[in-house]
């Protein structure tokens, strides 16, 4: 018999997933399941794929965009694991068949550059930098890992857990690393 991470729900869990399934249908549509507790501020500022799924404790944000454009969208059969957070203010652009393990983190901003002039100011108080943020079709993105500002991850990629992803990833590679860097391409 073949190793399976299949596992039956206990009753609470049972109950737990009834009720996400219902909050999905009634709010989320067209999400396969949303899993609650999770947090989502901006769901008109979104675009999201039939079949999207989330694990419990995600916290998924998506500001104002210019001219009513969407800052957050999320393409087809992308699965995302519990305790991740996307945080789009410009635009982050997630494409069809993504699957993102847990404790993930993928932002378009940050607080300003690092210059002794900033951190003079206070952070709750510089000004926020922006830049978009694109992962392309059939990524699988490893545990831990967070995605910064004005990265491209290329179709078919892989990220190791851990990784801290600060530049482009070409299409149908491999990267891991603080910062990340690109172990194998094919």
């Amino acid at each position: 018999m073949e190793p399976s991470m299949r596992s039956k729900y206990s009753t609470l869990d049972f109950f737990r997933l009834a009720w996400s399934f219902t909050t999905t249908k009634i709010f989320y549509s067209p999400a396969r399941i949303i899993r609650q507790p999770t947090r989502i501020r901006g769901w008109e500022n979104m675009s999201i794929g039939i079949g999207f799924t989330t694990g419990q404790y995600c916290r998924i944000e998506a500001a104002n965009g210019k001219e009513g454009k969407k800052t957050l969208t999320i393409g087809s059969h992308v699965e995302i694991n519990d305790a991740c957070h996307i945080a789009a203010l410009d635009s982050i652009t997630i494409g069809n068949n993504v699957l993102i393990a847990s404790q993930v983190y993928i932002t378009d901003h940050d607080h300003g550059e690092i210059t002794k002039e900033e951190l003079l100011i206070h952070p709750n108080q510089r000004k926020l930098v922006y830049a978009p943020v694109v992962i392309e079709d059939d990524v699988w993105i490893g545990e831990k890992v967070a995605i910064l500002k004005g990265v491209t991850v290329g179709k078919g990629s892989v990220i190791g857990a851990g990784a801290v992803v600060t530049k482009d990833v070409p299409p149908y590679s491999v990267a891991a690393g603080i910062p990340a860097r690109i172990l194998k391409t094919l």
